[in-house]
């Protein structure tokens, strides 16, 4: 371990605890078809540089006592309100009017909507709304007496949904989907949740995690008793509004073949008589037998790949779910760890192996999968493309789709808590994208024992996440060229699939060379530079750059 990451363990212990490891524009505007570009101007490309920075503001770093105490959490969905929370405090800043908003003690700031209500979770009570401006929470009522707390989790950028889960103040919870009435007061429904686990055995918990933004699907996890087997779960909403619970992933992690084990066995089911008793070591041995037999039960009917849902999250777009798996090196020991994607709209999951010590957090643009190694803020993060299938550090790769070298901006001195010495160290922590995509804030760590947090934020003037990869061309002869005053582009073949990014990596435009190779490109792309792919039918595919003058 390196001294700026040694150094911060002390001070990250009092925030990890806390920390919650918690969206494309179109091109718009007319073409001048009078615009002339001679064939030189559509070249390949080897490499993507903006022509404009894209930042609007930033980075900047939030100078709030409060904000020093506590992580950020991330952005409202448009990026107006900032923040974050720990244990038992927590802040919003406001960057219209640069005002911070600090709520009571033991509130905890779980989602800010674009109008400035938050979602808050209160310790030892319910949690509810707290109406912009104001101090006084609106707190959720929990349809079942024994389990009185409602602790919000999630919510929809909508306003329309939040996901909780209920509490009697003990480990155990019921999940719960809460919606918004016509009249806009907020309603809570259980939901259903089997006690029995895959294992035959009671469940430890079900839990409700996120939802679609229109409620219709609502992810959580079910844990067995021992806490060792996740397993990841939803509830489907039928036309009547009742909710259905089903397994996800179960033939991933599960041999459902096998037998289910059933409860463990229990040493006081065996053993009856004291240790003095001549009898005791036989009802031991008995006792020790079946909890073997009942372990290999339990092998048999798990694999070597482990879900591990304490890292399981939603992307910023909706479209993913994140999270890591564990793998057995053994029968007991699960020792390696590595990203879980699963494609929402594809149902398909995928294990990123090449990756090993890393956990999934966001995937932008659907082709750049945020990776997290560590604990943040000071762990390690890295940026693997679904694409080409390669990894990029974080900090690299977010210079280079911002125009400029972003490492002075997270370059700054912190005291060694050991030494008390000054060092400068680069550290631009964990970020969050905020689900439209314009503000991305980043949990750092802080520069004394006082300031446990950095935490900075990044505003862009477009949305930030779709990105093409910067490839050499396989086949240079795949584009035949393009014509201006006809907006045509030319290539070697029909049923080529082309598409139209801008120099942010925004898509602009997608389409199919017809049977004479020929796709005419929409009058909406305005004057400047392009990135044009195309996905030739048997010959690859390639990229090259187009600039449109007038």
């Amino acid at each position: 371990m390196n001294k700026e990451l040694h150094q911060g363990m002390s001070r990250y212990a009092s925030l990890a605890q806390a920390l919650l490891i918690t969206s494309l524009l179109l091109c718009s505007g007319g073409l001048d078809l009078n615009a002339q570009i001679s064939m030189s101007r559509l070249q390949p490309t080897s490499s993507l540089r903006a022509m404009e920075d894209p930042i609007a503001e930033g980075p900047i770093v939030l100078d709030h006592d409060e904000a020093y105490k506590c992580p950020v959490q991330g952005a409202s969905d448009q990026g107006r309100y900032i923040f974050g929370y720990s244990f038992d405090s927590s802040f919003i800043y406001d960057r219209e009017s640069k005002q911070y908003t600090i709520p009571s003690t033991g509130t905890r700031v779980i989602y800010v909507w674009d109008s400035g209500d938050a979602v808050v979770f209160v310790n030892q009570n319910s949690g509810g709304i707290l109406p912009k401006g104001s101090t006084q929470v609106k707190s959720f009522t929990s349809p079942k007496a024994d389990y009185p707390y409602v602790g919000p989790i999630y919510a929809t950028s909508n306003t329309q949904y939040i996901i909780a889960n209920l509490s009697n103040g003990g480990y155990h919870v019921l999940p719960a989907i809460i919606s918004r009435s016509d009249a806009g007061t907020y309603v809570v429904k259980e939901l259903p949740a089997p006690k029995e686990d895959l294992l035959g055995g009671e469940a430890q918990y079900t839990q409700a995690r996120f939802c679609a933004e229109d409620g219709s699907i609502v992810y959580g996890v079910q844990v067995d008793w021992h806490g060792m087997f996740h397993r990841l779960v939803r509830w489907v909403r039928d036309s009547e509004g009742n909710y259905h619970f089903e397994g996800m992933l179960d033939d991933l992690f599960f041999n459902l073949q096998a037998p289910k084990p059933g409860p463990e066995p229990q040493e006081k089911d065996y053993i009856t008589v004291p240790d003095t008793d001549p009898k005791y070591q036989e009802q031991l041995q008995a006792y020790h037998k079946a909890a073997q037999e009942w372990a290999k039960k339990v092998l048999a009917r798990t694999k070597t790949v482990s879900f591990f849902s304490k890292k399981l999250q939603f992307s910023s777009d909706g479209n993913f779910i994140c999270g890591a798996v564990r793998q057995a090196e053994d029968d007991e020991t699960y020792t390696k760890e590595y990203p879980l994607l699963y494609d929402l709209r594809k149902s398909e999951a995928q294990i990123i192996r090449d990756m090993e010590g890393y956990c999934a957090v966001d995937v932008w643009g659907g082709q750049h999968l945020f990776c997290f190694t560590g604990a943040p803020p000071i762990g390690g993060s890295s940026v693997w493309s679904l694409a080409t299938k390669k990894p990029q550090a974080f900090l690299k790769w977010l210079s280079a789709r911002c125009g400029r070298d972003l490492k002075k901006d997270f370059t700054y001195e912190s005291i060694d808590d050991f030494t008390g010495e000054k060092k400068e160290i680069t550290l631009p922590g964990y970020p969050t994208r905020s689900r439209g995509g314009l503000v991305i804030t980043f949990f750092g760590l802080g520069q004394s024992e006082e300031h446990n947090a950095r935490n900075s934020y990044l505003v862009f003037k477009k949305p930030f996440g779709t990105f093409i990869e910067e490839v050499q061309p396989r086949e240079a002869n795949l584009f035949g060229g393009y014509q201006a005053s006809t907006r045509a582009l030319y290539t070697s073949a029909s049923g080529c699939q082309i598409s139209v990014y801008d120099t942010q990596g925004i898509l602009c435009f997608q389409g199919e060379s017809n049977t004479e190779g020929v796709c005419l490109l929409p009058q909406s792309l305005t004057q400047g530079a392009y990135i044009i792919t195309l996905v030739h039918p048997n010959k690859g595919n390639t990229s090259v750059k187009l600039h449109i003058d007038k």
